[in-house]
């Protein structure tokens, strides 16, 4: 597994990153103020989602194949917990960092807590024990866990390294950030699955992740991951939008500025997953008018139907789909729904056809 670079002299960028034998280009003038907005909808809990923080899409080949066709230099989105640092491990060695977003403030804590433990572990055999921890129940914390806490936050004290702006934040926000990390099973460390990638017993791989933790280049934020575009305020240009299954539950519509990145999808299955991507469509005005116009006509028509589903999106998203797959030939490249011309087509035939 390939390493990240490291520059020798920080003449490349006034701001350049050195810490611990890491050197980055950084422009992130603003990546203290925005990781401090960890817990930006007030807490760690959100009733609208299911609770996603345990991996359950295994890396296929087919993952490994569409990172080798990732623009050179340019940066990873993702959404989710552990696959979003998988795929930062599959990415080319020139990638310059990974943007996790998702919705979930839990998937933003638990990301965070693993940065954090990426900064101020001393090494692989260090960061295991860090990091290992029975699942617990929040409340009340065990001795154990008050014990584990006081020793990041040592950590945290004693880390020069560490800009202050992210000090202040993981001093403030650790019980959160904890709870949500150690509160979580994380069986997949001793699944065969994922062998591959697996930075708690590969060195190389720990080490690699670990050096983007140190040059501040695992940003994870709280949010939907479909309007990208003020990521090109600060010069970042993306290659790769890894959106996992989010089409089951909403519309994907991925904005960016510059030329249209990758966009991963998957189907979970029982025993494996599959993974898909196309290239981002830039659909004119009208068009992406019209595509969400018709959406909204079609959710309306199921909710008139239903008024007893509180909650229909995702279901609705499952009985049109068959539609999609009918109307494009079985087996489409793009995903349903998705700002994509393949959608387009789909919408406009399924309020045409007749339908029981």
């Amino acid at each position: 597994m390939a390493t990240v670079p490291t520059c020798t002299s920080s003449a490349m960028h006034p701001s350049t990153v050195q810490g611990r034998g890491v050197g980055f280009p950084n422009p992130f003038s603003y990546f203290e103020n925005e990781l401090k907005l960890s817990l930006e909808h007030g807490g760690v809990t959100h009733d609208l989602i299911g609770d996603f923080r345990e991996p359950n899409e295994y890396p296929e080949n087919e993952l490994v194949a569409i990172f080798e066709r990732m623009e050179e230099g340019t940066w990873l989105v993702s959404t989710g917990t552990e696959r979003s640092f998988f795929n930062l491990l599959l990415a080319p060695v020139d990638c310059q960092g990974i943007i996790v977003r998702d919705i979930n403030p839990k998937v933003k804590a638990y990301n965070d807590c693993v940065t954090l433990l990426l900064r101020i572990s001393e090494n692989r055999e260090d960061f295991v024990e860090l990091s290992s921890f029975a699942f617990f129940a929040p409340a009340p914390m065990s001795i154990a866990m008050k014990s584990k806490t006081d020793t990041i936050q040592d950590r945290i004290a004693s880390d020069q390294s560490m800009p202050i702006g992210m000090k202040e934040h993981y001093q403030s926000n650790l019980q959160n950030l904890t709870e949500a990390y150690f509160g979580a099973q994380r069986a997949w460390r001793w699944k065969k699955d994922y062998n591959n990638i697996n930075y708690i017993t590969n060195e190389k791989q720990f080490y690699k992740l670990r050096s983007y933790a140190n040059a501040g280049r695992i940003i994870t934020t709280t949010g939907a991951i479909n309007d990208l575009r003020s990521l090109s305020s600060y010069d970042i240009r993306v290659g790769v939008v890894d959106t996992s299954n989010i089409c089951d539950f909403s519309l994907l519509d991925i904005k960016v500025e510059g030329n249209p990145p990758q966009i991963i999808w998957t189907i979970v299955g029982v025993t494996r997953t599959r993974y898909h991507s196309y290239t981002a469509q830039n659909l004119c005005p009208e068009d992406n008018a019209k595509l969400h116009g018709l959406w909204e006509q079609i959710k309306e028509q199921w909710n008139t139907a239903r008024p007893e589903d509180s909650f229909p999106q995702d279901r609705l998203i499952q009985y049109v789909r068959p539609f999609h797959r009918k109307f494009h030939g079985g087996d489409p490249h793009t995903p349903f729904p998705s700002a994509t011309r393949e959608t387009l087509v789909t919408l406009e035939r399924f309020l045409e056809s007749p339908r029981k």
